[in-house]
């Protein structure tokens, strides 16, 4: 079998997956998601008995979030991103508003270091991540803290936006193990098959950091030591900044 047609076969087992929603998924029905005149024609990639056209290539990784260097050449992993890497959480803000994805997955490793990204799906297939992730947790220095803080300023900006914008920002949580966190953040699976994972509301909670919705020890008995920790930080530097009177915090250019 030619490798492209190898790498076909391997991106559907990647997609199904793990994810249940994807198991229906069938080369028939991207076929005509593709608007193919007939299954075959995609039949005959997979089997490798006709070569696909390097415009078909991109059209099949375009509608997947694959990429396309992948697909077509083999190098790198298959769901790599091409997103830009950015420091703080907040200089995705834009970027998510040019992407408007239809939900924003806050996701967090289940490791005490608690790395945490961030996950968008931007359609039935298609998703993307942000290639930074961040500690949210006591093992950070100066830089680590003003990183948890931009985070914490993120979810708070996109929960304010959300009564302005159409259609509103949805967001939701997961907690994973790290294999799977490292292999998301990696491009080595498909993001969709993390989805799988039970609705979460770590990053919503993360903000509560006066425990208005739970007692420290619930959170603590939810997400370990080293949530509260992140959260005590998030309180220093919010009062840190309340002393200097800078209360538009969620303000973006």
């Amino acid at each position: 079998m030619p490798e492209t047609s190898r790498r076909l076969v391997y991106s559907l087992e990647l997609m199904k997956q793990g994810y249940e929603e994807m198991n229906g998924l069938s080369v028939p029905k991207i076929a005509d998601v593709l608007s193919l005149e007939k299954a075959g024609i995609l039949q005959d990639y997979f089997d490798g008995t006709q070569e696909p056209s390097f415009h078909f290539l991109e059209t099949y990784a375009a509608l997947f979030g694959i990429n396309q260097n992948w697909l077509k050449y083999g190098e790198r992993e298959p769901f790599l991103t091409t997103e830009k890497t950015c420091l703080y959480a907040t200089e995705y803000l834009n970027r998510i508003k040019e992407l408007s994805p239809e939900i924003i997955y806050f996701i967090r490793s289940d490791k005490k270091e608690g790395n945490s990204g961030i996950l968008l799906k931007l359609s039935e297939y298609k998703y993307t991540y942000f290639p930074k992730t961040w500690y949210i947790s006591s093992h950070v220095g100066s830089t680590g803290e003003t990183q948890i803080f931009e985070f914490y300023r993120l979810i708070e900006a996109l929960k304010a936006q959300k009564r302005s914008v159409n259609p509103p920002y949805y967001c939701q949580g997961r907690i994973v193990n790290s294999k799977d966190f490292n292999n998301l953040f990696c491009g080595k699976i498909y993001p969709g098959s993390i989805i799988a994972f039970n609705e979460n509301p770590w990053w919503d909670d993360f903000t509560d950091f006066n425990q208005s919705y739970a007692y420290a020890q619930e959170y603590e008995q939810m997400y370990g030591k080293e949530f509260i920790k992140a959260q005590e930080t998030l309180k220093y530097l919010w009062e840190k900044i309340k002393e200097r009177n800078e209360t538009d915090l969620y303000k973006f250019p």
